[in-house]
């Protein structure tokens, strides 16, 4: 399977989702391996990140390897946050907290192929999955 193009997947990252302009966005691909990354500020405390990685090709094969923290049945807690496996968007996901940052993060596989790794910082959990929904990701499952 051929690793997608730079230009479809830059359009998974939008200038402004759900009123929050992109402040950064990059790119990388090589040896059969794409991935792409973005940064949205809302203001001095709160942003987001997300990153999408192409496990198609020899080089996003050995990324394919972090799906499989998704799918363990993984449940962990202390003074500094928590880390456990859930359901998210039709699939299982790792879901972490750290309290001293007040930072959610979820990462979880899209149509078996993108590994999806998604940052909120001060923010509930139900605002970083309304953002990481609105991004459109749902459309990694159409491409071929």
């Amino acid at each position: 399977m051929q690793p997608i193009t730079n230009d479809a997947l830059k359009a998974y990252f939008k200038e402004e989702v759900l009123g929050i302009k992109r402040t950064s966005f990059n790119m990388a691909s090589a040896a059969g391996y794409a991935s792409g990354e973005a940064n949205y500020e809302k203001d001095d405390t709160t942003n987001f990140k997300i990153t999408i990685n192409d496990c198609a090709g020899e080089g996003g094969s050995a990324l394919y390897s972090l799906s499989a923290l998704s799918e363990m049945k993984i449940e962990t807690e202390n003074e500094n946050g928590y880390e456990k496996t859930i359901d998210f968007m039709g699939t299982k996901a790792l879901k972490s907290f750290q309290k001293n940052q007040s930072k959610y993060q979820v990462g979880f596989m899209m149509a078996k192929r993108f590994y999806v790794n998604a940052e909120g910082t001060n923010m509930s959990f139900e605002n970083l999955e309304a953002f990481i929904k609105a991004t459109g990701i749902e459309g990694l499952s159409n491409e071929k």
